[in-house]
């Protein structure tokens, strides 16, 4: 519907609708977005774009050439600083500033720079993105705070799965088998909850394909509490009869090895 009403505003004349035309493109570039359809997104965000410094960032970007994308944004960001100390340079929009942030944010992630993420995230009080740097960095003090705090308060009540995942490693990293078990469950009903709302998987959204992931996640975590629970056992049969079989823990290991491992693999040392 939205994309209908722009291919309309087209056949107007020049400058008509102009508040509202952008408005409906800020909403369609949104919609792709949620969809998982970053590419197309991506495409949109850059044909908007009126300076050609980041039309050519952008193109670099949507064919996957991180380095040189990340180089060229970076450039961008000094114009950008530049730019406010000399007047005839001319500034970029709040839509040109927010695509290049978001990009530069993700090139950063792709490139595993989370050291730096870090401190931006620090200086820019992103909660979300310091929640994923003290993860990725084992900083679980920190973890527990940011868990705690009103903005991650404010994204779980609008579903955000991150926090939620979060909420599982800190669990994990606890040793709270029963608290790791509530918390499965609470964001596998998410996950499906966002299923639900997607369009039909004969659609090709790309929006499933992360969800699917998670969901894989979702499995990984399930293991690793049986894990701990195993070891849990093993640990207690230690403490009271001395010493446990080998056979018993042959037995509980091989229950998490793939079955299509292959053998050569087990053998490697």
């Amino acid at each position: 519907m939205l994309e209908m009403q722009i291919i309309a505003l087209e056949k107007l004349p020049t400058g008509t609708g102009g508040s509202y035309r952008a408005s409906l493109e800020s909403a369609v570039r949104r919609c792709y977005l949620e969809l998982g359809e970053e590419d197309v997104w991506m495409a949109l965000k850059a044909e908007a774009c009126t300076l050609p410094e980041l039309q050519y960032a952008g193109s670099l970007d949507m064919y996957s050439r991180v380095c040189e994308a990340l180089k060229a944004y970076d450039s961008l960001i000094d114009q950008c600083e530049n730019a406010h100390s000399n007047s005839n340079k001319k500034l970029p929009s709040d839509m040109e500033m927010s695509f290049i942030e978001d990009r530069w944010i993700a090139l950063q992630r792709e490139t595993c720079q989370w050291a730096v993420l870090s401190d931006l995230a620090e200086d820019s009080g992103f909660s979300k993105l310091m929640m994923e740097c003290a993860w990725k960095n084992r900083d679980w003090e920190k973890l527990r705070t940011l868990c705690n705090s009103p903005a991650a308060v404010s994204a779980l009540e609008l579903g955000d799965i991150d926090v939620k995942m979060s909420e599982i490693f800190l669990a994990i990293y606890d040793g709270k088998l029963n608290e790791i078990e509530n918390l499965h469950a609470q964001t596998a009903q998410l996950c499906l909850y966002k299923w639900q709302l997607l369009p039909p998987v004969s659609a090709g959204c790309n929006a499933h394909v992360a969800l699917l992931r998670n969901f894989n996640r979702l499995v990984d975590i399930r293991e690793s509490g049986q894990i701990m629970v195993e070891a849990r056992y093993v640990h207690s049969s230690i403490s009271h009869d001395g010493a446990y079989t080998f056979s018993f823990a042959i037995r509980n290991f091989s229950c998490h090895i793939t079955v299509n491992t292959p053998v050569e693999n087990l053998t490697q040392t």
